[in-house]
């Protein structure tokens, strides 16, 4: 199951300078109040050489507020990886007044179960359990639960990717060129093969409406108008098959996007 993890730190001044360092074994998203600081739409996960872990470093001083700032992530576990570590994350700075400062992850951060999974190249999400203010400041955390330390006392290898990484960054739109109706199913044929994500724009869902994309599967919320899109994977993507349950309507589809994602090498520091 993915996990949202989260601390706010209480603050009289807003830092000086603040950065953050990440490590982490599967994917994830990270925010501060509320933002997220990359600029990438995916992260690198673990790598594929022995498990490396791969190790992450954020400005963020132009972010950070006077009163309290909440650092917030969204973590999918690796599937390969078979392991309690998760997360590990140094928030450190100077202070207003030139005073050093250094937080590290541990009991004191809250997490929860997240409303999704990754299993290999396939995601799932039900959006009836999202909680839009899960990384907001003012979330009530009386139902989350601390986080605790791992037991697992293997080392793994770590990379330091401060001053060069590759992430990954949408670099095309392209739009379906051909269209399939059957019974069960709609079938969308975009211009030609690409790596990356699917987008799906749903209007008037009903609430536990179930709706497959390939490899990704999509449960609505009913509420408002959504968008069943991946997160944390890519995936081969040229003739997407939309199928659902027995509410599923194919005029409930608004719009649908192919994103193109491919990596984004940056030679410059975070």
């Amino acid at each position: 199951s993915e996990i949202w993890f989260r601390k706010t730190y209480i603050t009289y001044q807003k830092p000086s300078q603040a950065k953050i360092t990440i490590a982490a074994t599967g994917h994830y998203q990270i925010f501060v109040n509320e933002r997220n600081i990359s600029r990438e739409v995916l992260l690198p996960g673990p790598s594929d050489n022995a498990g490396t872990i791969q190790e992450m470093t954020f400005d963020i001083s132009n972010i950070l507020r006077e009163d309290s700032n909440t650092i917030a992530i969204w973590y999918a576990p690796d599937p390969q990886l078979h392991t309690d570590k998760q997360i590990s994350l140094s928030y450190y700075g100077t202070s207003k007044y030139g005073q050093p400062f250094y937080y590290q992850t541990g009991e004191d951060w809250s997490c929860k179960k997240a409303c999704g999974y990754v299993t290999a190249n396939q995601e799932y999400l039900d959006n009836r359990s999202y909680d839009p203010s899960w990384k907001a400041c003012t979330t009530e955390v009386t139902n989350w639960t601390s986080a605790i330390r791992s037991t697992d006392v293997r080392q793994y290898p770590l990379r330091d990717n401060s001053y060069y990484h590759q992430g990954y960054k949408v670099t095309k739109i392209l739009h379906p060129e051909m269209v399939f109706c059957d019974t069960n199913s709609i079938t969308y044929r975009f211009p030609r093969q690409f790596t990356g994500w699917v987008r799906l724009t749903i209007r008037n869902a009903h609430s536990g409406e179930t709706i497959h994309l390939n490899n990704y599967t999509y449960i609505c919320n009913g509420r408002i108008d959504e968008q069943a899109c991946r997160r944390f994977t890519t995936d081969s993507q040229h003739d997407l098959v939309v199928e659902g349950d027995q509410y599923f309507q194919t005029d409930q589809i608004q719009n649908i996007e192919g994103l193109v994602i491919q990596p984004d090498q940056n030679w410059a520091f975070e």
